[in-house]
Parts: structure tokens; C-alpha cells; sequence
């Protein structure tokens, strides 16, 4: 087996790195391998300690290599956290053939300009994706190409991310024996996985809850039209479970998976013991007690999210509703408190698509964003990074079909 025929989806998180590690085989996805690693070396998205980070990519790369069965050399980074922004921007340009028809090069020289923005100091682009493009006057236009006109317009999203903790990360991943084919923002890997073609073209909203942030994405007209990365997370919900129940981070954490949930409609009375969980404690709490501190911050997380629908006139207004990820949204009833906060329908994320192989654990959240970023990594379009990219679903159709041709029923659902 080749590894040039593989490529692994990295999602390094702040408490896990995540690998997905997939091929096309006879015009399907087939997965080789799935693994995890705990990961302490990364905090809201930037590296903290490069040793940590390190050490947990080479542990989750060589038990995917031993289930691979053959060595991985590349792989596409997905990247999120604090560090993330995201702006708006117009290019403009007159056409060149003297017939007026609209060719690649015309797009690409569109699209550049389109990047000519001013970003903060030590942030660079990571991704460029076309929104819309204005033929002469006339708006809406999906893919220009063959069309004819005199000035040519678009309108992108440009998601961009810092320098030195993308330099950073790269180093880490790197030092692993891996060479970053590309950086792809985390909610354009999850959305890949969980939603389809016709929940992006109704308008839905991605609400990834990670260890330490929060990646929302609103899709519609199969356009990204917002996304951001909120700073609060399901480790939150352990801080605080810590501090309500005076005990350990080890413990609280387990608390909340063992126990924690929301909105779950009944009265608790029963205590829990918690040197079950850890000898070394003496006390036992009322199961309502963490419901109420678990529920109080899960309620903020959605709150801060409704405040995001708000800001783009999209609060209630999407048909498609609420996906949650992420290992937040485990906690025991995030469903019903979301459905009452955000007053969308509201559903667990799963992947929409028949991928082959190790797919055992590709239900977990926790691999929802590493099987997306492998997806981006067999799209041409993504090898170089300093060229501007387009995620799926967008103008990229025929890039796609003809590096993917073979598959071309596999990803129609992607395509709006």
C-alpha cells in the first residue's frame, strides 16, 4: 500500500488529538484508521507546550499507523480557537477577453483581489470562500464561468488565523514526521461530516462544543454566510462542577461525564457518592446540585450562540434548525435545553455520508471534525495553501468532479 494514497484529517484539540485516516478505493471513501490521543499541549487553539502537543500527535499517529498498516506522511491540519477570524470582502475587476466571456483566469484575478485585505498584525489568510459573485450589475451569480459581461465582481469570507500559532502548530506536527499538506478551519471539516445538501441550502447552524471553545457556522443557500469560535466550552462545565462540589479537576470531570445533565424535567434527589469515583473523597453531593451547575453553563453556551443567529438576522430564521458536536454535547440532555434557548429544532450531529472501512467510531463526536479535514485532503484544491481554496459546496464543482471523478455519486450530496 502506498501511503501516497493516504491522507490523514488531524483534529488537535485541547483535550484530544483525533485521526481519521482514509483513501479512495474503487470510488469510495474507505477509513483505514481512527484513533485518539489525550492532548494537554494546546489551550483555546494555541500551542502552550510544544512537547505535550507533540507527544500526544505521535501517539495518536503510530496506533493509526499500526491500524493503517502502512506509514502516513501527510496530512491536513484542522485549525480553530481564539485565534480564528473571520471578515467580509469585495474585489472587482474589469474582463479580460474582448469577447466579455468569463474564464478561470478572470476568477482567480477576482478572487485576488478579493483578498487584497487588511488583516491584524500576525495574522495570515487561511481561507478565501466565495459567497456570491456580480456579474455586471446582477447579483447572485454561483459560478461565472462561460458568462458574459464587462465588470466582474465577488464577495468572500475570508477566515484567517495567527501566524505564530499556526507556525506553531505546523511545528508540532512536523516534528511528528508528518508534512502539513493544509490548514482548514475546524467548522469547514465538521460541516463536511454532519451536514448535507439540503440542510445547507435551507439554512442551518453547526454548533461544535469543544473542550475549551465553541465553532459555530451558519450555512445557507449552501453558502458559509457566518461563523465564529466562542470562548467557553465543556471544560467550563468541569471548572465549575470543581468549584460547586469543592473537589479536583479529575474528579469534577468525571462527574460530569458519569452524571452531569440539563433540562432533564425531573427532581433529582438522589446524592452521589463520590469516593466511588476517588477514594480520597468523603462526600456525597445531591445528583441536583450538579444538573443545576451543569445546566447554568451549558445555558450560556447557547445564549452566547443566539446572540451570533441575532447579529446576522438569523435568529428562529433557519429551517434546518440546531446539529450539535463536539464532546460537549454529550452532556445528558443538550438537546432539549438547546431546542428552548435557541427555539430551533435542535439534533445530534451524525456523519451524512457512506464512508467504508474502520467507521466503528466515526459516530463519536469526537472524530466528527478529523473525518471532515480528511475529506478536504482528497480536494485538489487544498495542496496549496497560499492559493485561495473553496470549501465544498461552493464554486469548486468542477475541480472537484474532475479530481474526485471517479466518486462523483459519493460527494453529490455535498454539492448544492
Amino acid at each position: 500500500m502506498k501511503s501516497s494514497n493516504i491522507i490523514a484529517g488531524i483534529d488537535i484539540g485541547s483535550s484530544k488529538v483525533a485521526f481519521v485516516i482514509g483513501k479512495i478505493n474503487e470510488g469510495l471513501i474507505e477509513v483505514l484508521a481512527v484513533s485518539s490521543a489525550q492532548n494537554s499541549g494546546l489551550k483555546k487553539g494555541i500551542v502552550n507546550d510544544i512537547e505535550d502537543c507533540l507527544s500526544s500527535i505521535s501517539s495518536a499517529l503510530e496506533q493509526a499507523e499500526k491500524k493503517a498498516g502502512a506509514p502516513i506522511d501527510k496530512a491536513v491540519i484542522g485549525v480553530g480557537g481564539a485565534h480564528i477570524i473571520t471578515t467580509l470582502s469585495k474585489g472587482i475587476i474589469a474582463i479580460s477577453k474582448p469577447n466579455g466571456q468569463i474564464d478561470p483566469s478572470d476568477v482567480k484575478r477576482v478572487i485576488e483581489a478579493a483578498r487584497a485585505v487588511a488583516l491584524p498584525p500576525n495574522q495570515e489568510i487561511i481561507h478565501v470562500i466565495p459567497r456570491q459573485f456580480i456579474v455586471d450589475g446582477q447579483s447572485g451569480v454561483k459560478d461565472p464561468l462561460g458568462m458574459t459581461g464587462i465588470r466582474l465582481e465577488a464577495e468572500v469570507m475570508i477566515i484567517g488565523g495567527s501566524t505564530n500559532a499556526l507556525r506553531n502548530l505546523e511545528k508540532c506536527v512536523s516534528q511528528s514526521g508528518l508534512s502539513v499538506n493544509n490548514f482548514v478551519f475546524n467548522g469547514l471539516g465538521g460541516s463536511n461530516t454532519l451536514l448535507n445538501k439540503k440542510q445547507k441550502e435551507v439554512g442551518v447552524l453547526l454548533l461544535d462544543i469543544g473542550a475549551s471553545t465553541t465553532t459555530l457556522t451558519v450555512w445557507e443557500d449552501g453558502d458559509l454566510v457566518h461563523a465564529n469560535i466562542l470562548a467557553i466550552g465543556s471544560n467550563h462545565v468541569t471548572n465549575d462542577i470543581a468549584i460547586g462540589l469543592k473537589t479536583s479537576l479529575e474528579v469534577a470531570e468525571q462527574v460530569k461525564i458519569q452524571f452531569a445533565g440539563c433540562k432533564l424535567g425531573e427532581s433529582l434527589k438522589t446524592k452521589i457518592d463520590l469516593k466511588k469515583i476517588d477514594p480520597r473523597e468523603d462526600q456525597k453531593v445531591e445528583r441536583e446540585l450538579i444538573d443545576e451547575i451543569c445546566e447554568a453553563r451549558m445555558k450560556e453556551i447557547f445564549d452566547h450562540a443566539r446572540e451570533e443567529l441575532k447579529k446576522i438576522q438569523k435568529d428562529g430564521m433557519l429551517p434546518a434548525g440546531v446539529v450539535l458536536s463536539g464532546g460537549g454535547s454529550l452532556v445528558r440532555g443538550a438537546v432539549a435545553l438547546a431546542k428552548d434557548e435557541l427555539h430551533l429544532p435542535v439534533q445530534m450531529g451524525y456523519p451524512v455520508l457512506e464512508i467504508s472501512g474502520e467507521i466503528e467510531l466515526l459516530d463519536q463526536p469526537q472524530f466528527h471534525t478529523a473525518t471532515g479535514l480528511m475529506l478536504e485532503g482528497l480536494d485538489d484544491s487544498y495542496q496549496n495553501k497560499n492559493t485561495f481554496s473553496f470549501n465544498f459546496g461552493s464554486l469548486n464543482t468542477r475541480d472537484l468532479n474532475s479530481y474526485l471523478g471517479k466518486i462523483k455519486g459519493f460527494f453529490k450530496q455535498l454539492l448544492p
